[in-house]
């Protein structure tokens, strides 16, 4: 967590400014599918791309009856992929999560992400490596 209130402190946002940003993230409907308690807060998420919703819905319940607790599904694809945010503290499930899903044809696996990444627009390395799959 101190990463995160780092980057608070730095940027200028106070705890009140984050609770506003969590809750616009939560009330974004439109865009988003919700899956499991959206109230949970973490430090990052792990990423996955398919070209079907169904098989990003496979994977977030799966996850979320084996200890995940919050995840969302894009409702609309962006160059021809939805995406599943399956949100977590770090990056400690991400390599049982890679010997699950890396190798199916139909996901693309994107390893984890901070959030503080997100804010800054950096990819992780996983991501760079692979970036020239079609998702």
């Amino acid at each position: 967590m101190g990463e995160m209130a780092d980057l608070i402190s730095e940027q200028g946002f106070d705890s009140e400014m984050m609770d506003e940003i969590h809750r616009q993230q939560a009330s974004d409907s439109e865009y988003w599918e919700y899956f499991g308690d959206v109230n949970v807060h973490t430090e990052g998420k792990y990423l996955f791309f398919a070209e079907r919703r169904e098989v990003l819905k496979e994977i977030v319940y799966a996850e979320l009856t084996g200890g995940f607790k919050v995840g969302k599904i894009s409702k609309k694809s962006k160059n021809g992929s939805f995406v599943l945010c399956l949100y977590h503290d770090n990056d400690s499930q991400k390599n049982r999560l890679a010997k699950r899903y890396g190798s199916r044809a139909d996901v693309a696996y994107r390893y984890w992400k901070s959030n503080i990444d997100t804010l800054r627009g950096k990819y992780s390395v996983e991501y760079l490596e692979s970036k020239n799959n079609i998702y």
